[in-house]
């Protein structure tokens, strides 16, 4: 199932690049919680006999049922409006995170100066 989740979000995520390629130099990579929670509608099984070949000591073919996973997801405006919507507001969120780090850095350099030069320096130069 987290292969054909990987297969439908990649699709939705190209058809969004498609009707937005706007946001084509942007980081825009979709979320699957995301994509689980707006889009995702139905998911429908298969029964699949697969055969693995000669693998027994006996000779005889190896075979076994395996499930096949279809994920139905939705497409309409109303989807990707909201995937938009709430892919800006994190995209925001991660950007405010990484400017208040960048200047957390700034800062914790220039105390980190202010205080070297304050204890390498003699006393007499500090008015």
């Amino acid at each position: 199932m987290q292969a054909a989740l990987a297969e439908a979000m990649q699709q939705l995520q190209e058809k969004l690049l498609m009707r937005y390629p706007q946001y084509k130099s942007s980081l825009w990579k979709l979320n699957p919680d995301l994509v689980r929670q707006l889009a995702y509608r139905k998911v429908h099984y298969q029964v699949v006999e697969h055969d693995f070949g000669n693998v027994l000591k006996s000779g005889e073919p190896f075979k076994q049922d395996m499930y096949r996973a279809y994920l139905e997801v939705e497409d309409s405006p109303d989807v990707r409006q909201a995937l938009l919507t709430k892919w800006k507001r994190n995209i925001g969120n991660e950007r405010t995170a990484w400017l208040g780090g960048g200047f957390g850095l700034v800062t914790l350099l220039c105390v980190g100066v202010a205080v070297y030069l304050r204890a390498t320096h003699d006393a007499a130069t500090i008015r």
